[in-house]
């Protein structure tokens, strides 16, 4: 693996596979952003393998595996080539339920173990009721939260499945007014993380802590959440499969699981999700 040093080469790379490939496969989606900031911190390597770019996100204890690959058969040559490292690899397959099963079973045949599914809720504007503005005990977070909103997902979210911001990144998120925060008796009762992007809105967490469960936390955050999506007319997020209770609050509130799925797999066959 080759440290990258500059964003340039990473979009340059991903374009020279593009006009090589027949059938573009890829998890990858550039933010420039974003990308500087691995960048910055030293956190991207990247490897070509049989005509498919790796990039390789070192998290905390193990990488998160990306790839753009021109085919299916050039995927599974470099899938193979790294199944075996010393380092735990976590990488990801985004695809409609139906029309995705051969790549799921592609990752899985090239020595790629499944742990986790998320699925995608989604609705057509703000559901009804009144939302005239911050519910009563919910604010925009601030600075200070940020180490305490780490430490909450650390202690909640699986680090495999569930992408966690660090600490530094959390606080760039509350920068930008993204992150809600409920509190009671000076704690984090629970906290909501939203983007917006032109008319869709992205809820990227929703949580509330189990000490405050059943004290309407959750639906004071969503409903604060809704108001200060404004204009947006697409609802979006993601969840995991195996979380029966959140999605069923999120029906509630007028999801529906529109079919795309988000298969999580690693090289470590004995790792399990909740362990």
């Amino acid at each position: 693996m080759d440290l990258i040093t500059s964003p340039r080469s990473v979009l340059e790379e991903i374009e020279a596979v593009k006009r090589g490939s027949r059938s573009l496969l890829t998890n990858y989606y550039p933010n420039e952003e974003l990308l500087a900031r691995w960048i910055g911190a030293g956190d991207l390597s990247w490897e070509r393998i049989a005509g498919t770019t790796f990039l390789f996100k070192r998290e905390e204890d193990f990488l998160r595996l990306l790839y753009v690959s021109p085919s299916s058969e050039a995927l599974g040559t470099g899938l193979d080539a790294l199944a075996g490292r010393s380092e735990i690899l976590v990488t990801e397959v985004i695809a409609k339920a139906a029309s995705g099963r051969a790549l799921f079973d592609l990752v899985g045949r090239h020595g790629f173990h499944p742990y986790a599914t998320l699925v995608r809720l989604s609705r057509t504007g703000l559901p009804a009721g009144s939302f005239a503005g911050l519910a009563e005990g919910v604010r925009l977070a601030a600075a200070a939260d940020a180490p305490r909103i780490h430490r909450l997902l650390i202690e909640h979210f699986d680090r495999f499945a569930e992408q966690i911001q660090s600490s530094g990144e959390i606080g760039r998120e509350i920068g930008a007014e993204r992150i809600l925060v409920c509190e009671s008796d000076g704690q984090i009762a629970g906290f909501l993380h939203f983007e917006l992007s032109g008319l869709t809105s992205h809820l990227r967490r929703w949580f509330v802590h189990p000490r405050f469960r059943d004290l309407h936390v959750g639906s004071k955050l969503l409903g604060s959440y809704f108001f200060l999506s404004g204009k947006a007319s697409r609802f979006i997020l993601w969840v995991l499969q195996s979380n029966e209770n959140a999605i069923k609050r999120y029906i509630h509130f007028g999801y529906q699981e529109d079919g795309l799925h988000d298969g999580i797999f690693s090289n470590k066959e004995q790792m399990r999700y909740g362990e």
